[in-house]
């Protein structure tokens, strides 16, 4: 399966309410247009909190994640024209283009599948760049074995994942980013409260989203 996801900012003549209403309506009927029995097999919106919490501000103002059946597939949804129109044409009514997009491969640390049922909940996706040099080792040991957030090891969120981006060169970082962590919270509280403890990398840079997940799709389980 392909995961394809995508860091967006709203178009800046627009309110957050317009890009939110037509990301969810217009421009999902026509991604939607592709699932199951098409290529498409999950389809999330992360979309950035209206409200900000204090002290974790927001980059973006969403990520579309899409899941994808395979390479083949993937290949179809890129070359359909229906598809090029949604990312062309469509896209710039409400994203201010262009969109840093990006495959990544994700393995899930602990938690369960659908926090996003759960009511209240938040989602915090920090979008990582490797550090050069020296600090580069020691980064990329935590990624790979660390089991709790890179910035945040002594909290507790409810799900916890990282996903490493991939390109065709094998260099993650020809995306701009490195990988991805993503972490779910019961609520605003429990977040801000994590992220006033955590404890950032030397070296490291990162990119944050706050935001609720809205299940467009539900991925394979």
């Amino acid at each position: 399966m392909i995961r394809f996801i995508c860091a967006i900012h709203q178009r800046p003549d627009i309110s957050f309410a317009e890009f939110s209403r037509y990301w969810q309506t217009t421009h999902a009927d026509i991604v939607l247009e592709f699932a199951d029995p098409g290529p498409l097999l999950g389809y999330v919106q992360n979309e950035r909190l209206a409200d900000a919490i204090d002290g974790i501000a927001s980059d973006f103002d969403g990520a579309p994640d899409l899941w994808i059946r395979d390479s083949d597939a993937f290949g179809e949804l890129m070359a359909a024209p229906r598809f090029q129109y949604a990312v062309d044409v469509d896209s710039p009514e409400f994203v201010q283009m262009p969109a840093i997009a990006f495959i990544i491969e994700e393995a899930v640390l602990h938690g369960p599948e659908d926090c996003a049922a759960m009511p209240g909940t938040v989602k915090l996706m920090l979008f990582f760049r490797r550090p050069d040099g020296a600090d580069a080792p020691s980064f990329d040991e935590a990624w790979s074995t660390a089991q709790q957030s890179l910035l945040m090891p002594r909290a507790q969120p409810l799900r916890l994942a990282r996903a490493l981006v991939q390109t065709p060169d094998g260099t993650p970082e020809a995306s701009g980013f490195h990988g991805v962590e993503s972490s779910w919270w019961p609520d605003v509280n429990a977040l801000a409260e994590a992220w006033s403890d955590r404890q950032d990398m030397a070296g490291v840079s990162y990119a944050r989203l706050v935001a609720q997940e809205r299940i467009m799709l539900a991925p394979p389980g």
